[in-house]
C-alpha cells in the first residue's frame, strides 16, 4: 500500500510538471508569433 501511494504521488508530480512545461512552451511560441507578426 505504501509503495502504491508513493508511486501515485510521483506520477501526479510528474504530470503537473509536464503540464507546466507545456504551458510555458505554448506561451513562448505565442509570444514569438506575436513578435513575428509585428515585424512583418
Amino acid at each position: 500500500m505504501e509503495r502504491e501511494l508513493n508511486y501515485l504521488s510521483i506520477t501526479v508530480a510528474l504530470s503537473s510538471l509536464a503540464e507546466q512545461y507545456f504551458s510555458i512552451r505554448v506561451k513562448i511560441l505565442y509570444y514569438r508569433f506575436q513578435l513575428y507578426k509585428q515585424v512583418y
